[in-house]
């Protein structure tokens, strides 16, 4: 990192702030509170036993703040802590496993014991086919990625940990980084909730008001035509049902797979790449659910979400040398997650619309950006500049009309 002026911004050594003028030695803990430090026995005590996230450590050594993975005379301390960690989230995603497990035992067996049953009306009851895709993401996943880095640490000596730094500083800085235009997507999705909420409240089953509202209905039949409002069918829909959701668990799933994917767009690609690309996945998302699953209503905007991640798989690609290996395989491992809780989940996910989208937000990415060497994010053009506030105007239309359409509705039931 001695070539500062072509590293990667979060190699770059001032990316972190200039460290602290008190105490030789800290880390920045819990909700950015300094921790000062006499001596590196003492730094290397108070990072071993505290129970508070450890970011960003400072020594004599460095003019700036580091990760600790940086800071060599911390491993015996750092590993101690990890293992300390690991074991706890090893413990609690034991838990949820076995909670989500005995749940969908038993929603098993009631189904076992319907008439008629078959081996497979197992895995397709849907409060047993929720219960396994719960306990794969929040349980089994979990659990063996905790069991996983317990066997790293194993071997984890002074190599290991320096080779860790290049993608700690990575996430840091993804995580310290200004995303006011993903910030802005999320807001657009709590404003619908916030309206679903309002119309849904008391629903006493069937479709939900505020699907029927401006969810995307495709072929169903007219529900509300003779009262001033357009039809099931209408085009529009394939642009407000991506900020609609089926319930609170579909919004925070989404919610947090936007906040990530979303983070990593705006910081890398710039902000927008990320309204271009995430416009035109919802786009995609919708005609391909419309075409393949054409009898099933469709809400969620996990179609952009998935065009966010295809687009980093080969925007990252394109750029190897902008993010460290170790980050890029994140992103498939999260493809084969999102792939295998298509086929956990099929009856509560919209396959159709993650691969529209998926494939969408590819296309998009080889399209827009040629193959660099170069370590630097590369630069805004103004044709994409025009192209990603027009996509921000639509999207903020898109967002507005289903409010509107869900508030027409409400009005005209009361």
């Amino acid at each position: 990192m001695s070539d500062s002026s072509h590293a990667p911004v979060w190699a770059r050594p001032d990316i972190f702030p200039a460290k602290p003028s008190t105490g030789a030695f800290g880390f920045i803990g819990k909700r950015g509170i300094e921790v000062v430090c006499d001596s590196i026995d003492q730094l290397v005590e108070k990072v071993e036993k505290t129970r508070d996230p450890v970011h960003l450590v400072w020594s004599p050594a460095d003019p700036f703040l580091v990760p600790p993975e940086q800071v060599a005379e911390l491993l015996p301390a750092w590993k101690n802590r990890q293992r300390r960690l690991y074991r706890g989230d090893f413990a609690t995603a034991r838990m949820r496993f076995l909670f989500f497990g005995g749940v969908f035992l038993w929603a098993a067996s009631y189904a076992w014991r319907r008439p008629d049953a078959e081996w497979q009306d197992v895995f397709s009851y849907p409060p047993s086919a929720l219960m396994l895709m719960l306990g794969f993401m929040f349980g089994f996943l979990p659990m063996y990625e905790s069991w996983k880095r317990l066997r790293v640490l194993k071997n984890y000596d002074a190599a290991a940990m320096q080779a860790e730094v290049p993608e700690a500083r990575f996430d840091i800085w993804l995580q310290r980084g200004k995303i006011p235009f993903c910030h802005l997507l999320i807001a657009m999705m709590v404003c619908a909730g916030l309206a679903q909420l309002y119309v849904d409240w008391g629903n006493k089953g069937g479709l939900n008001p505020s699907i029927q509202a401006a969810g995307l209905l495709k072929d169903q039949a007219v529900i509300y035509h003779n009262r001033g409002l357009l039809s099931a069918g209408a085009w529009w829909r394939e642009f407000t049902a991506p900020f609609l959701h089926g319930n609170i668990l579909h919004w925070l799933l989404n919610a947090g797979g936007l906040l990530y994917l979303g983070r990593r767009t705006e910081l890398l690609a710039r902000w927008p790449y990320l309204m271009i690309a995430f416009l035109v996945a919802i786009i995609s998302g919708s005609l391909a659910t419309k075409i393949m699953v054409p009898a099933v209503p469709s809400v969620g905007a996990s179609g952009g979400i998935m065009g966010l991640l295809g687009f980093l798989l080969v925007f990252e690609t394109l750029h190897k040398n902008l993010v460290p290996v170790s980050a890029r395989k994140r992103l498939l491992a999260g493809l084969i997650l999102m792939v295998v809780l298509g086929l956990l989940g099929f009856q509560y996910v919209d396959n159709a619309a993650h691969l529209g989208g998926l494939l969408a937000g590819m296309v998009y990415a080889f399209i827009a950006f040629p193959r660099s060497i170069s370590s630097s994010r590369p630069s805004i053009r103004s044709a994409d500049l025009i192209a990603g506030s027009i996509s921000l105007v639509i999207l903020l239309a898109s967002c507005a009309a289903a409010i509107w359409q869900i508030y027409l509705f409400a009005a005209a039931g009361k």
